[in-house]
């Protein structure tokens, strides 16, 4: 009888140990999959300094205050500065799973109107002034604005 006593107690121990141990891994597993949250880079902060570079570049900057916005983007002249733009924001924008679009309008419009359609997910934008000096006679400062967001 003393035998079968101890018996039923390593055998409780034993299920006492593995329970316990469940409930540990239980434990380290659920706060491991708390710890480790999603985080969403911020591609706002990659159009910042490429609208910055836009702005000391001075061939960019001249072909963005030669920009005629009484036009459309896809005539003439401006078709090619358009080109020119994504060709250079394409070569700062090294990471094939984004896409953008390049806009140039006046001070006082609003750019927005112009924003890419048929996107999935979330859109990215930066706006950036391009001026001449205010002396210059011929003052028509122009906003670029980048939008950026996933491809599908």
């Amino acid at each position: 009888m003393v035998i079968k006593k101890r018996e039923k107690r390593g055998i409780l121990r034993i299920v006492e140990a593995s329970i316990s141990i469940l409930i540990i891994l239980s434990v380290l597993l659920l706060l491991m999959s708390r710890g480790v949250e999603r985080k969403e880079t911020d591609f706002n902060a990659m159009i910042v300094p490429v609208l910055e570079e836009m702005a000391q570049n001075s061939s960019l900057r001249g072909e963005i205050l030669s920009y005629n916005t009484s036009e459309g983007s896809g005539i003439g002249n401006n078709k090619e500065i358009i080109n020119d733009l994504e060709i250079f924001v394409g070569s700062k924008i090294t990471n094939p799973a984004l896409n953008y679009s390049v806009r140039i309008c006046e001070l006082k419009q609003v750019c927005a109107r112009e924003y890419p359609l048929n996107i999935e997910g979330n859109l990215y934008s930066g706006e950036r002034v391009i001026s001449t000096n205010i002396t210059e006679s011929d003052f028509d400062p122009k906003k670029v604005k980048i939008f950026l967001w996933k491809k599908d």
